[in-house]
C-alpha cells in the first residue's frame, strides 16, 4: 500500500480524547501544524499546557500556545 498522506493529531494526557487533527501531504514538517492543532484544541477544551518532543520547539509555537491559555511547550524525551 503506498502512503500518500500524513495524520497530526493533539490529545487530551488524562481523556485521551483526540482534540485536534488534520491531513496533509506525506512530506509535511509537524512543526508548522502545531499552531492549528492547539487552536482547534482551545475551541472545545482548556489548554493548559502542551507536551511534544523538540522538533515542535520554536518561538512561533510557544507563542501559539500561550495565546491559546498555555504556559508554555514542555518537552518529552526523544527516544528515537
Amino acid at each position: 500500500m503506498e502512503n500518500k498522506g500524513s495524520c497530526s493529531g493533539a490529545d487530551g494526557v488524562k481523556t485521551n480524547v483526540v482534540t485536534a487533527a488534520e491531513i496533509h501531504e506525506r512530506d509535511t514538517n509537524d512543526s508548522p501544524i502545531l499552531p492549528s492543532l492547539v487552536e482547534t484544541t482551545a475551541k472545545n477544551f482548556e489548554v493548559a499546557e502542551v507536551s511534544a518532543d523538540k522538533g515542535y520547539s520554536s518561538v512561533d509555537n510557544t507563542n501559539a500556545i500561550i495565546s491559546m491559555g498555555g504556559d508554555s511547550l514542555h518537552r518529552v524525551q526523544d527516544f528515537g
